[in-house]
């Protein structure tokens, strides 16, 4: 069975300081840090590495959780 691959999903952190744009077919699409993230964290090479990483990861997540239930939706009663 196909993915859906032109669905997007939209990932932002709690703060909103990074998004992350990708499909259900996990290709990130877009990165936008904030301004104020880069500021911050000009002395914290980590702390920018984690959060980028992270979103990347929830970002996913949201495209399983996605495809999983547009698929129960086609598999529902069968």
């Amino acid at each position: 069975m196909k993915k859906d691959n032109n669905h997007l999903i939209i990932y932002q952190d709690d703060n909103g300081l990074v998004k992350v744009k990708a499909t259900c077919g996990h290709v990130v699409t877009q990165l936008d840090i904030s301004p104020d993230l880069t500021t911050e964290a000009a002395d914290d090479k980590e702390m920018l590495e984690d959060l980028i990483l992270a979103a990347i990861a929830d970002a996913h997540e949201k495209a399983e959780q996605t495809t999983a239930a547009r698929m129960a939706q086609f598999t529902q009663g069968l």
